[in-house]
Order: structure tokens, then sequence, then C-alpha cells
């Protein structure tokens, strides 16, 4: 699930209690088939967050070396649409009606039959249901440690707490004897940057900060406030313009955090398109960006980046980028990090994003800058 439908207490607690039941049901009344020797269509399921999909964009590109004929169609949710988009290249991207199953269900037929259906869903019940609706020779998806999820696919392959969430995307495609190699990269859609404020990018080296992290208990990923308006302040005094990103529900609190610094050089972005958030972090200087998919989608566009970590571990959910272009910043209580599939919290308490401090954040900015070009301030 993604967006509003992830942190749905509501969603969550339907999911399991009634996906549970009918993924073992409906599974005992599938007969299970052997993977195709050729791929004419392939239809892949990421229900999850932007990070999921901009993730996913890598073994997609792994599939297109492979299988260059292969038609390929995305259903994505509708809160990571225009990341699937920015990912797909050729390939046909549908939004699926995450809150409406049944139609949602009657969208992955309509679309078949494919060779591969492919479901990129680490937890929810949702994407498996959808499987087994799906019109598809051959079917592959996640067995994820008591989800309970697997009984609707052909093969089930073991979704690991061991390694990076890209390595979890690409062994799902070893089933097509796919070797994961292309890392995330995606590329803006044209004319994204007139939404912009003023309808383009600053003129002069900039930074992108993003202060508002999504999906559930979103708040125990959050910097605090405070920190933020130091950062921007020393910022500013270094001669770079602040732009803030965000969704539309971060609008309002990103305008009041605009208002309290004071300043025409800090623009608030949020409830622009992602792709024209692409646009500013792929001309921007630098990022700064707690663990969400704005995250990733910077490394995704190369921009230099400094990542707080806190409940999040980088080894399982960090930015896929070279070290010279981006520097992370982690937690030191013993707790940290907790999460796996994204809700495992160990505390009611946020300590270990505010233990991250300001000066370490600068001191990662300036040697991030001092590796950039020389029109850097």
């Amino acid at each position: 699930m993604a967006g509003g439908e992830r942190g749905n207490l509501f969603l969550r607690i339907m999911d399991r209690a009634l996906g549970i039941p009918l993924v073992r049901v409906l599974g005992l009344f599938r007969k299970k088939g052997a993977p195709p020797q050729t791929l004419h269509s392939v239809g892949v399921l990421c229900l999850g967050c932007i990070g999921d999909m901009v993730l996913l964009s890598g073994p997609l590109a792994d599939l297109a070396r492979e299988h260059p004929g292969a038609r390929l169609t995305i259903f994505c949710s509708r809160a990571n649409q225009e990341a699937a988009q920015m990912a797909a290249g050729d390939a046909l991207v549908v939004a699926l009606p995450v809150k409406n199953p049944l139609k949602a269900a009657a969208l992955v037929r309509q679309h078949g039959p494919f060779d591969v259906l492919l479901d990129a869903s680490q937890w929810p019940r949702l994407g498996a249901l959808l499987s087994v609706a799906a019109r598809a020779r051959f079917k592959i998806g996640f067995k994820s440690p008591d989800q309970h999820r697997h009984h609707a696919y052909d093969a089930a392959v073991a979704h690991s707490r061991g390694c990076h969430e890209l390595e979890n995307f690409r062994r799902l495609f070893t089933p097509l004897g796919i070797t994961g190699q292309a890392i995330p990269r995606l590329a803006p859609l044209p004319g994204a940057e007139a939404s912009l404020p003023g309808g383009h990018v600053p003129q002069r080296p900039y930074a992108v900060l993003h202060l508002f992290p999504g999906g559930y208990r979103s708040q125990m990923k959050e910097w605090p406030l405070e920190h933020w308006r130091s950062l921007v302040q020393k910022l500013l005094e270094r001669g770079l313009p602040v732009l803030l990103s965000g969704g539309p529900a971060d609008r309002e609190p990103t305008d009041a955090f605009v208002r309290s610094i004071g300043s025409a050089d800090v623009a608030n972005l949020s409830g622009c398109s992602l792709n024209s958030v692409a646009v500013a972090l792929q001309h921007a200087a630098v990022a700064i960006s707690v663990n969400t998919g704005i995250m990733h989608l910077a490394a995704a566009l190369g921009t230099p980046l400094v990542s707080l970590q806190g409940p999040t571990s980088t080894a399982r959910w960090g930015a896929v980028a070279p070290p010279e272009r981006h520097v992370a910043l982690h937690s030191t209580l013993p707790c940290a990090p907790c999460l796996h599939l994204g809700f495992e919290y160990s505390c009611e308490d946020s300590a270990c994003m505010r233990g991250i401090p300001v000066a370490a954040v600068l001191k990662a900015v300036e040697s991030l800058l001092d590796r950039a070009a020389p029109e850097v301030p």
C-alpha cells in the first residue's frame, strides 16, 4: 500500500484479517505452472511507496536488457504513479485504485494475458490477491516471514531482512534467469519544470531539503524542526538558496516553516508534481532528506545526497548511490535501526532522529560540495 493507504489502520487490519484466509483458499485452487521459455508480455505489480518504485527501476532495466521485445505493463498505486512513469521507458503504466480491490482486480485482468506476472509487494496481501485475479501463465511473488501471502504464486521468492531491498527485488526476477546488474535510475518527464515556483529552478547553486517522511508512523522518522531551521540558516549564510519538497499534505506545515525562516531564498515545493521535484533535484548542488521516497529519487537522479537515518537501516533501505555522492548519518542509540518492512518500531519515541546533530549534517554537506563543480559557492 502507498501514500494514505500505507498509514490507514483500517485497511491494514482488513488486509490481514481478510487477506490471509482469502489468499490461502484461492491458492488451493491454482495449479502451479513452469516459467515460460520466452517472454512476450510481462506484468509487474508495485503497490508500495515511491521508494519501492525507484528501487524497482533497476531490475526493470535488467528485464528490458534480457528481453528487449517483451511488452511490459507496470501496475502501480496512484501514490507512486509518477515514479513509475519516470521508470517505465516504453512500458504501459496503469494506476490501480488500491482502496477498491474489485475494480483493481478487474483492471489487472483487463490488461492481460501475460506470460509472467511479478508482484513486488513485500507484506500486503492485496498484491497476492491481485496476482490470483491476473490472467498470467506464471506468477512470481515474495514469501515474506509471517505475512502468509506466498500461496498465490507459482514461484515464491524468499524476502530477506539480511540484504538491501534492491537485492530482494533483483531476486524476484531470478526465476526468469535474470541476473541483477542495473542500479536504480530515473529521468524526469518533459515539461515537468513548468509547475515549479517561477517556472524554473534557481539560476545559482541551491539545496533541496525534504523534511517530512511518509508512511506508517512517519513521525518516527522526522528530524526535529528546530534542527532543520538551524540547518537552513547555515545554508543561507553559505549562499545556497533552499527548496523544500513535500507531498500535498505537507504544504501547510512547510509554509509555516518557511514563514519562520523569513527569507526570500527559501521556497516551498510541497504539492508540486513528483516530476517537478525530480527536475529540482536533478539540478541541485545537494539534497538533504530523511529516509523516504525523495531520498531514493535523489540518489537515482545522481544528486549529491545527505540522508538522515534513525530507525531505518541503510543496509536495508539506504540510498543506492556511490560514496562520493552520498553521506548517510545514523543514530548512535543501541536500539536503532529497528525497521524491516516498515512498521516494526521498537519504541514510542523518535530519540534516534533527535540525536543526529546539525553540525554533522553541515559537515556532510561541506564534504559533498567540496567534491562538486567549481560553480558551487
